[in-house]
């Protein structure tokens, strides 16, 4: 069982302050999903022309804009924001440029610039940014070439090469590095080869292999790997073919199949899987869904884009998350909001992207995730302030 505080499997109670026991703790340390291009595979955020592309951290925000400029907002303790400060923001500031591709969790961030180099910045005690060392970073760094796809779990980085071969750093106790070790990494190590797409979850990692076959890895005591055990793994592990999406939440994953149906798999303790249950899985199971267009899985509660561009969410919904308007749970998916492009689940907010190009936020707000120039929580969404 890990023993870091957001990892526990918590009752209600106690989910209810987690945020507030980190802070406690010295903020003592947790990703999303696109559909190949637009919230899928990788948790890596990559450009498209014309509209901003999401990313959701844990208590914080980034934006990248068409101009491929960088914004960020919300907590910045460890410097994951990048702007050279620790200073926490209520509104988006800017960050970088020459940007194509965010990936952020809890505490550490990476980018890939136009020249297809990683850089990364925040926290860095086991060596989640590549750099070689151990200490953190509140600029971003320089660590390789030759980079199209990024995805961050807690404390673990998943990189993909141009060549389709997949690296990683970091944390590796559960064996989420996937390179058949349990030691931790400060530079990347080569895993596989032959990969199209990655998605970290909180300390798994989930990987989507040219022949569309989807392969696991790491933390798997609640079943998030869906190999049928409740054995973490140390080497990715084969799952299932003809899957075009996956998102990793924190104990639980998501896996859209190539005929949008969607299938769930891992723990389920306050109906993250929507299927009307709070029982788990090792295994993925249909979940009722046969229009899935995109998925963001997040801590104890996902978010569903539908092909008529409505969103679903269901699960933890204490803060507002789900964007219903209340703070009670859900153990089915709720519509929350209609013609809508893009989703990003974050530690206990979401971040969309509608179709007029605007961009709304709802859920936990006390580091000014949101970006609404406060520091109120939300259960309905309000508009970010993005300059």
């Amino acid at each position: 069982m890990k023993n870091y505080l957001p990892v526990f499997r918590l009752p209600l109670y106690v989910a209810l302050i987690v945020p507030v026991m980190i802070c406690m703790a010295s903020c003592r340390k947790i990703a999303t999903s696109e559909v190949l291009s637009s919230s899928s595979v990788a948790n890596s955020k990559v450009l498209e022309a014309g509209e901003p592309t999401l990313e959701a951290g844990y208590f914080h925000s980034f934006i990248l804009k068409p101009d491929s400029t960088l914004w960020a907002t919300g907590w910045n303790y460890y410097g994951q924001l990048g702007d050279g400060t620790n200073t926490n923001k209520s509104i988006p500031a800017f960050i970088a440029d020459s940007v194509i591709a965010i990936a952020s969790s809890f505490q550490h961030s990476l980018i890939i610039r136009s020249d297809n180099t990683l850089w990364a910045t925040g926290y860095n005690e086991h060596g989640e940014l590549g750099d070689g060392t151990n200490s953190n970073k509140n600029t971003f760094v320089p660590i390789m070439n030759n980079v199209k796809a990024i995805a961050t779990g807690f404390y673990h980085s998943l990189i993909l090469k141009t060549d389709n071969t997949l690296w990683a750093t970091g944390l590796n106790e559960d064996g989420e590095l996937g390179d058949g070790s349990f030691t931790n990494r400060n530079t990347p190590v080569f895993i596989t080869d032959n990969v199209k797409a990655i998605e970290a979850g909180t300390f798994h990692s989930l990987i989507l292999k040219t022949d569309n076959t989807l392969w696991a890895n790491g933390y798997n005591a609640f079943g998030g790997l869906g190999d049928g055990t409740n054995t973490s793994r140390n080497r990715p592990v084969k799952i299932w073919p003809d899957i075009k999406a996956v998102s990793g939440g924190h104990y639980h994953s998501l896996i859209l199949r190539t005929d949008n149906s969607l299938y769930v798999t891992g723990g389920n303790f306050y109906g993250e899987f929507g299927n009307g249950t709070v029982w788990g899985t090792n295994r993925p199971i249909y979940d009722n869904i046969t229009d899935g267009k995109a998925i963001s899985a997040s801590y104890y509660y996902s978010l569903i884009l539908r092909t008529d561009n409505t969103l679903w969410s269901t699960g933890f919904n204490a803060y507002g998350q789900l964007g219903d308007g209340t703070n009670t749970n859900r153990i089915f998916p709720v519509k929350v909001m209609d013609s809508v492009k893009t989703i990003s689940a974050g530690g206990y907010h979401s971040i969309i992207l509608k179709a007029d190009g605007s961009i709304w936020t709802t859920g936990y707000n006390a580091y000014g995730q949101l970006g609404d120039g406060t520091t109120q929580g939300r259960n309905s969404w309000t508009k970010m302030l993005l300059p």
